[in-house]
């Protein structure tokens, strides 16, 4: 992983940019890691490898995804729950 510091990702950005689609790039400051610069595929990687889900806009479901939304029933032993949106 390459390592440099915040004034040299500055001073060299476009360059920096196109080294952190390669691979990730430690930025420093006060001699400690700071930032990291990744491209986004090695960042949607690294949340798909830590089991963190992403997110849709409703736009992006497919109408399958609509129509199970629409046609999910609530199970019965979890209908307490609709009182705590009563609120």
């Amino acid at each position: 992983m390459k390592e440099i510091t915040d004034t040299e990702f500055q001073s060299h950005f476009e360059q920096n940019q196109d080294a952190a689609l390669i691979e990730p790039v430690v930025i420093t400051k006060g001699d400690k890691p700071h930032l990291v610069v990744m491209s986004y595929e090695e960042y949607k990687n690294l949340r798909h490898k830590a089991g963190i889900q992403q997110s849709l806009h409703v736009s992006e479901l497919s109408e399958a995804d609509v129509k199970a939304i629409t046609e999910a029933k609530m199970p019965a032993d979890l209908e307490y729950l609709n009182e705590e949106l009563e609120d």
